[in-house]
């Protein structure tokens, strides 16, 4: 009975298997084939893809840099206890609060 069984499951498998695997390829490569073209005009406008919004974005280092070197560090920090590796308001001094880390 146990033979059986296997043998049942394991030809299943060998079916199910390649087929959701074929299906899977080919909904990848009809959804490459119509970003395709997005990409393409993207990459001529010198864009670049940004995964945090998933988008293209024009994309401006000095901008950038500007934006990162105008924080003031002191202002930004103040409430954090540099040597009890605490933040003086009781936080973790992390964005989000820092729990599950």
């Amino acid at each position: 009975k146990g033979f059986a069984k296997g043998l049942g499951v394991g030809l299943l498998g060998a079916i199910v298997l390649p087929v959701t695997g074929a299906a899977v390829g080919i909904k990848e490569t009809v959804h490459g084939a119509i970003n395709t073209p997005e990409a393409v005009k993207a990459h001529s406008e010198d864009k670049e893809w940004d995964a945090d919004t998933k988008t293209y974005i024009d994309y401006n280092l000095v901008a950038e840099s500007d934006a990162v070197l105008s924080v003031d560090i002191e202002a930004r920090f103040k409430n954090l206890n540099i040597e009890g590796g605490e933040a003086a308001d009781g936080g973790s001094g992390v964005a989000g609060g820092g729990a599950g880390r």
